[in-house]
């Protein structure tokens, strides 16, 4: 758990992260957002009042919008569409580039827009403000001093779409551990006073879910089937899921969970964004932010072999 504290200098956001190699806090963008340097306070432990480690840290931000991830989400979509969603459902792409939906149309797109990435004044591709494509909300804070801490897990994105291999697919439960208040669907309920936990799972195959029936618009319309009249290639870093009932009643998240990371066995695939405020169904759906298309920028940022910094090992180049 982490607190940043904003440009003024007082209590901005409390979030959840995951520390790899204790020097990189992966997180939320919305959990340390603003051009300046943050002011981290970090607690580790699972008592909220009496934290086993506090230690106070300033970190510089390396989030999404950049030109670099402009460029690697054009070619994340376009491998998207091309192996996973035109194959499943050819005739509803049919037309040609003048059609918004077609192939011949998104084809397009991802041919030029690489060219208009790379054509931009420098001022431009080094803003920000120029580069907020797909609204992805992952930024991993890099802290000027390291902290020790015992576990780890493994960077990854839920598909590998060179091969289509699923490495994390709906009714497989994790286990969510996040300090947000208690009550469910965001409500304003006390804080946790301890680490709490509960089962979720995926709601929807990924990314499958960036094809959606035509007749809707919204992200969580249904998806496209053999028999839709039409699909809608939506692409999106954002994944649903779901809490299980465990008898308790079916398990949310709410505020102060933000940020807090997607692990699965050993393996680490995004952090929290936020929930619905109401139910659908008999469940709230949560929303995470997906790091797969992010992989390269995380491996430029990082530029070396991670691992706790604890274990009791050491690695030399070779």
């Amino acid at each position: 758990r982490f607190v940043a504290k904003g440009n003024q200098g007082v209590q901005h956001k409390n979030c959840g992260g995951m520390l790899v190699g204790g020097k990189y806090l992966l997180t939320a963008h919305h959990c340390a957002d603003g051009s300046y340097i943050p002011d981290l306070v970090i607690y580790q432990g699972i008592d909220r009042n009496n934290p086993d480690e506090r230690y106070v840290r300033e970190a510089d931000i390396v989030h999404s919008r950049t030109h670099e991830a402009g460029l690697e989400w054009n070619t994340y979509r376009s491998k998207i569409f091309n192996d996973e969603i035109w194959p499943r459902y050819e005739s509803s792409f049919e037309g040609d580039k003048s059609d918004g939906q077609s192939a011949a149309y998104w084809l397009d797109i991802f041919e030029r827009e690489p060219v208009y990435l790379e054509s931009r004044p420098d001022d431009q591709k080094n803003n920000p403000a120029h580069n907020a494509h797909n609204n992805s909300d992952f930024a991993m804070l890099v802290l000027n001093e390291p902290i020790p801490h015992h576990g780890g897990a493994i960077l990854s994105p839920l598909v590998d779409l060179d091969t289509g291999e699923r490495f994390f697919n709906p009714g497989e439960p994790f286990t969510f551990y996040g300090w947000g208040s208690t009550g469910y669907g965001g409500a304003s309920d006390p804080i946790a006073t301890a680490l709490m936990q509960a089962e979720f799972e995926l709601y929807r195959e990924y990314p499958l879910t960036q094809a959606r029936d035509g007749n809707y618009g919204g992200l969580r319309g249904p998806l496209c089937s053999a028999e839709s009249d039409g699909c809608r290639f939506r692409a999106s870093a954002r994944v649903d899921f779901i809490g299980i009932d465990t008898g308790l009643g079916v398990p949310g998240v709410g505020p102060g969970d933000s940020g807090s990371p997607i692990i699965a066995g050993d393996y680490y695939y995004g952090s929290l964004f936020g929930a619905d405020n109401d139910p659908t169904g008999d469940a709230w759906i949560a929303a995470f932010s997906s790091i797969g298309w992010m992989m390269p920028s995380i491996a430029r940022a990082i530029d070396g072999v991670i691992y706790p910094s604890d274990m009791g090992i050491s690695l030399e180049r070779g």
